[in-house]
């Protein structure tokens, strides 16, 4: 089992918590029985594309860019699109934050627009 790896920067923080179920066990359960159908689905021989920049496309970084923060980050609020989706908290915003396609990209972003 894994106890979530530890970054370099953070190292008092797993990526994934021991409770989190991306360290449980899964070679000793059953297979489930719609497991042929969704394998069949996604492709047998595709691979895992987790998009945390991967280059650069039309000259502007690709990926979704992520930094991490300590406890002493300040915390801004922001304005979501979809407002919805999102917690109604302060969130932690470090110096030169990257933001996906760069900084006067549009779209989505997976970035923040305080």
């Amino acid at each position: 089992m894994s106890h979530g790896s530890r970054l370099p920067s953070a190292k008092k923080c797993p990526i994934f918590p021991r409770s989190s179920h991306w360290n449980k066990r899964v070679d000793r359960l059953p297979v489930h029985a719609n497991s042929a159908a969704i394998v069949s689905s996604i492709g047998l021989g595709e691979s895992l594309h987790p998009d945390f920049g991967s280059g650069r496309y039309e000259g502007a970084p690709i990926g979704i860019p992520y930094r991490t923060v300590g406890r002493g980050a300040r915390r801004v609020r922001f304005n979501f699109e979809f407002a919805g989706e999102s917690d109604r908290v302060r969130y932690p915003l470090p110096r030169r934050v990257p933001i996906e396609g760069g900084p006067r990209s549009d779209g989505d972003r997976h970035g923040a627009r305080a």
